[in-house]
């Protein structure tokens, strides 16, 4: 995926992603005012990032930078009076190498300075 390619939304958080070593993102979506069904699109308050170890097995980097980005989903899942959830991030595993960073409500901008946070240390 050419960074032109890239929705702006979510472009920090794709660069973001991609810095971590031992993995690789492959697809993503900043969400669509209308979104088209069968389109992998989701709607403008969403957004998805697909990625996978650039190796099989992976290396312990590539675990310890997987492990890093699930910490960082955690703590971003807030609830509202009816246990809904109003804004949630968090890793769902697409298979036996793939895993998607999806998000609702929430600001890729912002993750993608957590991430970067993270990675200096």
């Amino acid at each position: 995926m050419s960074l032109n390619e890239i929705d702006l939304k979510i472009s920090n958080l794709v660069k973001a992603i991609n810095s971590y070593p031992g993995l690789v993102t492959l697809m993503s979506c900043g969400g669509h005012q209308n979104p088209k069904i069968g389109h992998s699109q989701v709607p403008k308050n969403q957004f998805y990032i697909e990625f996978k170890f650039m190796m099989q097995p992976p290396t312990p980097e590539a675990w310890a930078s997987f492990q890093s980005i699930s910490e960082l989903t955690d703590e971003d899942t807030k609830y509202d009076w009816f246990i809904k959830p109003k804004h949630w991030v968090k890793i769902e595993v697409c298979g036996s190498n793939k895993f998607l960073l999806h998000g609702k409500n929430v600001e890729p901008d912002e993750l993608a300075k957590m991430v970067n946070r993270e990675i200096s240390r």
